[in-house]
């Protein structure tokens, strides 16, 4: 998606919200799977504001990754025997 908006925006110049309704409708078809589902509509939704699209899905990602990595972080410190 990141992708295709790039594209979007940049070749063929659409603006922001247009290319935003055009993820949110690619989106909602039955036919379609994404990963990212969430974070996807959020950053477009962020985009149709203002926003730039690949920043505001860095951010919709990153609590999800932090957590993760802190949970292997303490499983790992567990796992050595290291106190936390």
């Amino acid at each position: 998606m990141l992708e295709l908006e790039f594209v979007l925006r940049s070749q063929y110049a659409f603006r922001p919200k247009v290319v935003a309704q055009a993820i949110t409708g690619i989106a909602a078809l039955g036919n379609i799977v994404l990963g990212e589902r969430a974070a996807i509509l959020s950053a477009s939704a962020k985009s149709a504001q203002g926003w730039d699209f690949a920043d505001s899905n860095c951010l919709n990602s990153f609590p999800r990754l932090f957590a993760v990595n802190v949970s292997t972080a303490l499983r790992l410190a567990s796992l050595m025997s290291c106190s936390t």
